[in-house]
């Protein structure tokens, strides 16, 4: 389902939510990008075992963006975009 976001529903949502969903046209395309970002993550965590402090930043940065994403998703979903 893509989202309106120049309706005034949108508008009312938290920054928060909004900067999540920056550039993602529908939930379902913020549900592959998160999808992405934890498998991303997983190996970051494999190359954590074998690299330096990049793949730990890495990993680090790819949940924090899964779990936002996901928290945005969950938010948008509440307030009956879905």
């Amino acid at each position: 389902m893509k989202i309106d976001k120049s309706s005034p529903q949108w508008k009312k949502l938290p920054l928060w939510v909004r900067i999540g969903m920056l550039g993602l046209p529908s939930l379902s395309a913020a549900r592959k990008l998160e999808l992405f970002s934890v498998a991303a993550g997983v190996l970051g965590s494999v190359m954590f075992l074998k690299l330096t402090n990049l793949a730990q930043l890495s990993m680090l940065l790819f949940f924090i963006g899964a779990y936002w994403l996901s928290a945005a998703g969950r938010h948008i979903e509440k307030q009956g975009f879905n």
